[in-house]
């Protein structure tokens, strides 16, 4: 239980500093601007489908295509309201045992301060439940625990394929 407990807390300080390096080589002065003009990271102009997968692919979250695959269906290819007002790519609700990046909840969806956060969390959410799993093990575990669609898995497949 220490080690695991250690393991987890060394996993999270890693990826706070893979999001902070990630955030410092971005133009700090726009990152402001956009804090103070919407009261929150989130913005088209600086959030994209492209450094959304980079960041999945530098944190090196397990099974990076279907985490992908999971943002644009939880998100509605990333146009939803909930995404817009929580920072929320994954439709994740604020867990009761594991840690997490979350600062609040809105709809009883988990809100972050930047979309950054969001992966962060999810990768929390691997570590804790789904890590070393194969591709296959991964989308089952999915369906059963994650999923509240019975063709989520189907979906997933769909754009990953």
């Amino acid at each position: 239980m220490k080690n695991t407990n250690l393991i987890v807390f060394l996993f999270f300080g890693l990826l706070f500093v893979c999001a902070m390096s990630y955030n410092i080589g971005h133009n700090q002065g726009e990152l402001e601007c956009i804090e103070k003009e919407n009261n929150n990271v989130y913005s088209k102009d600086y959030f994209s489908e492209d450094s959304l997968k980079s960041f999945i692919y530098s944190i090196r979250l397990e099974h990076p295509e279907i985490v992908l695959a999971q943002a644009k269906i939880e998100t509605g290819f990333f146009k939803s309201n909930i995404l817009k007002e929580t920072n929320n790519l994954f439709g994740m609700n604020n867990p009761k045992i594991r840690m997490t990046t979350s600062n609040g909840c809105y709809k009883n969806y988990a809100t972050y301060k930047n979309w950054m956060f969001s992966v962060i969390d999810y990768a929390l959410y691997q570590v804790s439940y789904a890590k070393g799993k194969t591709k296959e093990e991964y989308l089952i575990f999915l369906q059963k625990n994650y999923a509240q669609d019975p063709m989520y898995v189907v979906k997933i497949n769909t754009l990953i394929e």
